[in-house]
């Protein structure tokens, strides 16, 4: 086994006094290099161990592997991003909540009080499910018709932008005190991203060609969102994935499947990806060990969605280690108060 030593370092001249830790050793690889598991548990103590300071993520792993020249660089672009509108150098939180089509507890879903108050709440990142019109727009819908939310009927891909805005939302959570809601355009839900700092977490629902994928990663792009956007693709869906990663080598895709995660889920479709991860039920996570172990050995955030109560989030954070939950109600002053502000 390898020997390692670490030589902390403490930097004063820059905003804030910092210590950088260098690992000096060798590994089979380069001088450097060590297991990605190895180095994701160390994150996941430093966040632990002082959980207000803000601590660069893990590079992503690629399919090429990462130099040390490949760590530095990405590390280093983190740490000078100063992208307008994300809070980029502030506490990472060790579990990232994301609003399940907004925080639709408090709203009607996918509209822009919904969304909104994701944004005052402190949510990490926004769910934003894209659905394009007939001609080439981009609106949020969980939903490919406009019949369950909406004073119409009919698909949306059969549907002009003007004539979706045409129509008013009538269902969803609290209706009675949001009655004039209109369809949220991509554009929309971006800016009230960016205004309050949130992640945007999207899912394609009715984009049938490569071509338009572009066209929704230009129009997140020009917002200065593109590598700030987590992009879920589900199981039934996989031509999404391959798609983004022939569009851009670099964004973060999440794989979403509701069963049969094994080790060659990962060895199959996450590591040739590359910078991927995969999400998967609650109900999953639980009553089965081998997804958590998988993305344990590969050191992967364990990540999942669940509509329910804050008891039923705390027990996935403190009892299976989940670190990216996406949510309906439950918002950061709840989850853990001793690291958010509470309103």
């Amino acid at each position: 086994m390898e020997k390692w030593q670490t030589n902390p370092e403490k930097h004063e001249k820059n905003i804030g006094a910092f210590i950088t830790y260098t690992l000096n050793g060798t590994d089979i690889l380069e001088k450097i290099s060590r297991r990605y598991s190895d180095f994701y548990a160390l994150y996941e103590k430093l966040v632990q161990r002082w959980p207000g300071v803000y601590i660069p993520r893990i590079p992503p792993k690629l399919i090429a592997k990462n130099t040390s020249a490949d760590i530095e660089a990405r590390v280093t672009k983190q740490l000078n991003n100063t992208q307008e509108g994300i809070r980029l150098i502030t506490p990472e939180p060790r579990v990232k909540l994301i609003a399940h089509r907004g925080l639709e507890y408090y709203a009607p879903e996918a509209t822009i009080p919904a969304y909104t108050i994701a944004g005052q709440k402190g949510m990490w990142g926004c769910k934003l499910d894209i659905c394009e019109t007939a001609d080439g727009k981009f609106v949020m819908s969980h939903d490919t018709t406009v019949d369950r939310m909406f004073d119409g009927t009919g698909s949306i891909i059969s549907k002009t932008l003007e004539q979706l805005q045409g129509l008013t939302v009538d269902a969803g959570n609290h209706i009675e005190d949001y009655p004039n809601e209109k369809i949220v355009t991509l554009e929309e839900a971006l800016v009230i991203c960016k205004k309050y700092g949130m992640h945007p977490y999207i899912e394609f629902k009715n984009i049938v060609n490569k071509t338009s994928v572009q066209n929704v990663l230009d129009i997140i792009e020009k917002q200065g969102l593109l590598e700030a956007t987590c992009y879920q693709c589900s199981d039934g869906n996989r031509n999404y994935m391959y798609w983004l990663r022939s569009l851009n080598k670099d964004i973060p895709i999440v794989f979403w499947k509701s069963s049969n995660i094994t080790e060659g889920t990962y060895s199959h479709i996450i590591e040739p990806l590359g910078n991927a991860l995969f999400s998967y039920t609650a109900t999953m996570l639980v009553d089965e060990s081998v997804p958590q172990q998988v993305s344990i050995d590969h050191g992967l955030p364990i990540a999942t969605a669940i509509n329910a109560s804050l008891s039923g989030a705390k027990n996935l954070v403190e009892n299976y280690a989940v670190s990216l939950i996406v949510t309906d109600r439950v918002t950061p002053a709840e989850l853990a108060p001793e690291i958010y502000p509470v309103e």
